[in-house]
């Protein structure tokens, strides 16, 4: 997972360089590179991926569990 500085507003810096570039504000994406900074990246703990598999491989189960109880009420 990578973090940046932007975060949630990504779709609004998106759009933002979208219009500057339409109206000429800006010459091309280039300054989304200066705005936009990662401030850490997190890798998965291999030792914990099989772990998580095998969980949501149960999850799924009690999904299709809990669709069909709700199909019956």
């Amino acid at each position: 997972m990578i973090k940046t500085n932007v975060m949630q507003d990504a779709a609004s810096l998106g759009a933002a360089a979208l219009a500057a570039v339409g109206c000429g504000f800006w010459d091309n994406y280039n300054v989304i590179k200066k705005v936009h900074e990662n401030i850490s990246i997190t890798k998965p703990i291999r030792r914990n991926c099989e772990k998580y598999r095998e969980l949501y491989q149960r999850y799924l189960k009690v999904c299709e569990a809990q669709a069909k109880i709700s199909d019956m009420i």
